[in-house]
């Protein structure tokens, strides 16, 4: 007789959502090797039905330039990623 205890009756986990991210260097334009790295990471999350996010941390305050920071965020959406 199984009971509740049983790993044959236990549900399996339900699959996690796949979250990917591209996180470049805000520096200027975007180059193609920034272009090809979010359009990979953009296409295997979804592939998998998730999606990515854009993390921005510059961590060098000497260098921190938001207009840069928004630039690459303009890139991004006029090559619809």
């Amino acid at each position: 007789m199984a009971t509740e205890n049983d790993t044959n009756t236990q549900r399996p986990a339900a699959p996690k959502r796949v979250v990917g991210r591209f996180a470049p260097t805000p520096s200027g334009r975007m180059h193609l090797g920034n272009v090809f790295s979010c359009l990979c990471a953009w296409l295997s999350a979804r592939s998998q039905g998730g999606s990515i996010v854009l993390r921005i941390e510059d961590l060098d305050d000497r260098c921190k330039r938001p207009e840069l920071a928004a630039q690459l965020i303009d890139d991004l959406a006029w090559l619809g990623l």
